[in-house]
């Protein structure tokens, strides 16, 4: 972060943990680091005198998808997959379907919903939140516009990973 210092500037270093992930977008898991300041500013740094970001923006691109089918008719329905993802069915409450997920999060790339002819319905929203980090174990709340029968859990099972430095002036 660059800042006013008398006549000149000066950068103030920034934490990752100063940030936050990208909101509004359902691959925001892809993406790392740098991307939004926080309300918190570093000790010196006036954020009405803010002059510009710098950073590392990290990207991880899927190169190759797989998916599990989890049916959606009965609890306890289990889908599994060789490269280590699981998913269970483990509560259905009116249009939100509650699963059990095991695996890597940083893997995870969306959720599609199908009904009992084939056809993708929409996925209102997919809220994920951790149960132990160190098995893995996610807990996701599926809110699907229709009546579906099954979802398909796509994951990226290979990656790239891109680096891009940025240098942003603010305000000028």
């Amino acid at each position: 972060m660059t800042v006013p210092d008398g006549n000149n500037t000066r950068k103030i270093p920034v934490a990752a943990a100063e940030f936050a992930e990208l909101s509004g977008s359902s691959n925001r898991k892809h993406l790392e680091g740098n991307v939004r300041p926080m309300a918190d500013f570093p000790e010196g740094a006036d954020p009405e005198n803010l002059r510009g970001l710098q950073g590392k923006l990290v990207v991880r691109l899927p190169t190759r998808l797989t998916k599990a089918r989890l049916d959606l008719t009965a609890l306890g329905n289990e889908a599994r997959h060789a490269d280590g993802w699981s998913a269970t069915l483990v509560e259905i409450s009116g249009l939100t379907y509650s699963l059990k997920l095991k695996g890597p999060r940083k893997r995870l790339v969306q959720f599609i919903p199908y009904d009992d002819q084939g056809r993708r319905l929409s996925l209102g929203s997919a809220r994920l939140r951790e149960t132990d980090e160190d098995a893995g174990e996610w807990r996701c709340q599926l809110s699907v516009r229709g009546t579906p029968k099954s979802v398909d859990i796509v994951f990226a099972s290979a990656q790239d990973r891109l680096e891009f430095d940025f240098d942003l002036p603010v305000g000028e």
